[in-house]
């Protein structure tokens, strides 16, 4: 719902819109039912910040695999079971990637750089899911086909501000195996892939 503030000084034609409360996301697309509840399910433990129960979803021999760009290569970091598991506490960095333009390296913690995912805004002011459709198009190449053929992929989707002419957009995709599942019967998720308009 929108309210219009009429509370603008004398002689101006000055008005605010305010959104007095969040629009629900609009979905796009289709996946499974299962898919869909355990991708809602890791967003809400990123955003928890109870980042080592993830390991709930993570298949103990491929591991997962996060992306700080749409593009996965084979330099891209690949977590083990007890490594997610063990995030809470696990004091080892990473090399994640690079940064976007200035190419300094992005080097965290596991619980740094998933905390890192959970703030960004393709999870905190989703405007759209994908299910099984791609939102973001930049101009990095999305490759999950390529590394995961035949997946699953929840897309959470920020349309970006009309302050930067949309191009602040940001997505975070979640890749699952749509066929199998974890020991402890969870949908495997294969990856954590964040996507966004870059130079």
């Amino acid at each position: 719902m929108w309210c219009v503030s009429d509370r603008a000084p004398a002689g101006s034609i000055w008005r605010s819109f305010v959104r007095s409360e969040p629009r629900p996301p609009i979905t796009i697309g289709s996946v499974d039912a299962s898919i869909a509840g355990a991708a809602d399910r890791v967003r809400e433990l990123l955003g928890s910040g109870d980042v080592a129960t993830l390991s709930e979803h993570v298949d103990p021999d491929r591991g997962l695999t996060v992306s700080v760009h749409a593009s996965i290569t084979e330099t891209t970091p690949v977590l083990s079971l007890a490594q997610v598991a063990g995030s809470a506490t696990d004091s080892a960095t990473l090399l994640w990637g690079y940064t976007d333009g200035e190419g300094a390296p992005i080097v965290e913690t596991i619980r740094q750089r998933l905390r890192a995912v959970a703030g960004d805004t393709g999870l905190t002011s989703t405007d759209a899911i994908g299910y099984d459709v791609r939102l973001g198009f930049g101009n990095s190449i999305d490759n999950i086909d390529h590394w995961f053929p035949g997946s699953s992929v929840v897309e959470y989707h920020f349309d970006g501000t009309s302050l930067y002419g949309d191009f602040d957009w940001s997505s975070v995709r979640f890749v699952f195996d749509a066929e199998a599942e974890t020991p402890s019967g969870r949908p495997v998720l294969l990856a954590i892939v964040q996507d966004t308009w870059t130079i």
